[in-house]
């Protein structure tokens, strides 16, 4: 938890008064795991900013902020990189995006630039949808998570679990993981739909 906090307020500090300021969040894991007070491993950044990624990595390279070049992964608009002051701590930086699964047998999407509410609806569960902002340290949580940690439920982000799992039906295992690492509950449409699928 340390950690993480060190390391996005080190981003906090880099991006203060930049284009970036404002629109850089960790996001997923790394969010639950700080309000679950449990250990941290990888942290994942999101920036609301079309190709946002891709760009901050390129921005913190030319101010020789990276061990290295970043890798770029141009289908998805993500950027992986470490900072040289965290160089054990690999980062990945993505924009806001949407997904379509166009090829059913395929779990390799097209993405698009999306705004940050439509990057929430596309994540499966409730509990890897929350934000973090890095300038002001607040929680955005448009889908419930905080209360689905507070009452150990897992449930996906959209009302409809069926569009969730139609997506990627490996989300159905990624639920079951969640629920028996935690022993959490799964709520019941979510089940229903995951036994669908």
């Amino acid at each position: 938890m340390t950690k993480f906090l060190t390391i996005t307020n080190y981003i906090k500090e880099i991006i203060q008064d930049t284009i970036y300021e404002q629109h850089v969040y960790a996001v997923g894991g790394s969010v639950r795991d700080l309000l679950m007070k449990r250990p941290i491993k990888d942290i994942d950044i999101v920036i609301d900013m079309e190709n946002g990624g891709v760009d901050f990595a390129h921005f913190c390279n030319e101010k020789g902020l990276l061990t290295h070049e970043p890798v770029i992964f141009e289908r998805y608009g993500v950027a992986s990189f470490s900072f040289n002051e965290f160089p054990y701590d690999n980062i990945e930086c993505v924009m806001t995006r949407g997904e379509k699964y166009p090829d059913r047998n395929s779990r390799n999407p097209e993405t698009v630039f999306a705004s940050i509410e439509d990057d929430c609806i596309r994540r499966d569960l409730t509990i890897n949808a929350l934000y973090y902002n890095i300038t002001t340290g607040e929680i955005v949580d448009m889908v419930g998570g905080q209360n689905d940690i507070e009452n150990k439920i897992i449930r996906t982000t959209n009302e409809n679990p069926d569009i969730v799992f139609d997506d990627d039906p490996l989300r159905v295992l990624r639920v079951v993981r969640f629920a028996t690492r935690y022993g959490w509950e799964i709520e019941s449409k979510t089940y229903e739909s995951m036994k669908r699928y």
